[in-house]
């Protein structure tokens, strides 16, 4: 039993490596789109992140889709041109009832989402918050630097990751079932 639940451990650990990999790619793909969003369609930041939030699956598109709500709450909504029946079912209450926020803060609130319903690391959350520091103030070719210059960051993460994740991934089960096995041999 001891050594089932430690072989469990290891690979519930090596489950959750895979895990922060596929979500890494994820949010890959979110930026990319983001970035042809301001690139090549001219969209303003909310409109590219509502069209993000509906090509992306969870726990991307409820994250998404809180970003565009908190930046559509201090905006006037009269002058954005997308329909906001698609907001209406989504709301979270965190008890900030402030009507005036940088993009920046607002995307530092997003991101307690990410750390409950994501496997990123500590590390990635990091590299996450600093992409909020660069959107949201500059102007357009800025924001399409600043996402290439995040794309090419996270897409090193990811190869960097892939490198050695089987490894470290029969590591994780091995160390699991070998542990187990010294508590059996200590115990009896």
């Amino acid at each position: 039993m001891v050594v089932g639940g430690s072989l469990i451990l290891g690979i519930s650990y090596a489950l959750k490596m895979y895990k922060r990999r596929e979500n890494l790619k994820a949010f890959e793909r979110i930026l990319i789109y983001i970035e042809s969003e301001i690139r090549y369609r001219h969209s303003i930041l909310s409109v590219a992140l509502l069209n993000a939030a509906n090509k992306s699956d969870e726990p991307f598109k409820s994250w998404l889709l809180y970003l565009v709500k908190r930046l559509n709450d201090n905006k006037d909504k009269s002058n954005i041109d997308y329909d906001y029946n698609t907001l209406n079912d989504f709301s979270i209450d965190d008890g900030d009832d402030r009507d005036e926020s940088s993009f920046s803060d607002i995307w530092m609130d997003s991101l307690a989402l990410l750390t409950s319903s994501s496997c990123f690391s500590k590390e990635d959350l990091e590299d996450i918050s600093h992409i909020g520091q660069t959107l949201g103030y500059l102007d357009i070719e800025a924001h399409k630097m600043g996402l290439k210059l995040e794309i090419d960051n996270i897409h090193d993460k990811i190869n960097d990751f892939n490198s050695d994740l089987k490894d470290k991934m029969r590591i994780s089960v091995i160390s699991g079932a070998v542990i187990g096995i010294l508590v059996v041999i200590v115990l009896v």
